[in-house]
């Protein structure tokens, strides 16, 4: 069956090349088609320029089955501003979910602490005609995790598309002030770390001036 499937779609791209070539060669056969063919691809690559700098924007795609995954789709070159927008998102759903409400363990423990929320780049995978190809991190949008068989698709295959990940958990001193950080990442490496909500204690115990310390 898969064999089948394979020389389907090796047909099918075999014949596509020659209706291509085809295509090209009718059009070179005169200066004035060759003319409007080359107008026309600067209008299509012109109409693409326009739309991406001016119509798209930079959106966060919820996963339907993982509540704590986003997907940032359309990001911009600037990687300060895609941190900034990610850190934006952060705080309102922080102060949404968390800061507004009466805090209290009971609380903590039904919000689920330790909490995060994972954003990776919105990749669609290799083309479907491609063998063995990679679904990309669109798949998680509304499929969950396959970790066996022989296609296995987790979303840490992905790292190489990761950009951050924030994590809210109890301060080491104490089991109702927690700490929220931003990791930043860039080709599976931590490139900055955003501490963007510390309630802990600070230990401001001093030492009294008569204390003799060793050396």
């Amino acid at each position: 069956m898969l064999l089948l499937i394979l020389l389907l779609l090796l047909s099918m791209l075999i014949i596509g090349l020659y209706f291509l070539f085809r295509l090209i060669k009718w059009i070179l056969k005169k200066k004035v088609r060759s003319i409007w063919a080359l107008v026309l691809l600067t209008l299509v690559a012109l109409s693409w320029l326009i739309k991406f700098a001016f119509f798209t924007k930079m959106e966060f795609i919820s996963s339907k089955v993982y509540p704590d995954l986003y997907l940032v789709k359309n990001p911009v070159n600037n990687k300060d501003s895609i941190h900034s927008a990610i850190k934006r998102m952060v705080l309102e759903k922080v102060n949404n979910e968390f800061l507004t409400e009466n805090i209290t363990l009971e609380f903590l423990q039904n919000r689920g602490v330790p909490y995060r929320l994972r954003f990776y780049e919105y990749y669609t995978g290799t083309p479907i005609f491609v063998p063995f190809g990679e679904a990309g991190t669109t798949h998680f949008i509304e499929h969950e995790e396959d970790p066996g068989g022989f296609s296995s698709e987790e979303i840490s295959n992905y790292n190489a598309y990761r950009i951050a990940e924030f994590y809210l958990k109890y301060c080491d001193s104490d089991s109702l002030n927690f700490v929220g950080t931003i990791d930043y990442y860039q080709n599976w490496e931590i490139i900055k770390t955003d501490t963007i909500l510390n309630q802990c204690k600070i230990n401001t115990a001093k030492v009294p001036a008569d204390t003799i310390v060793e050396e």
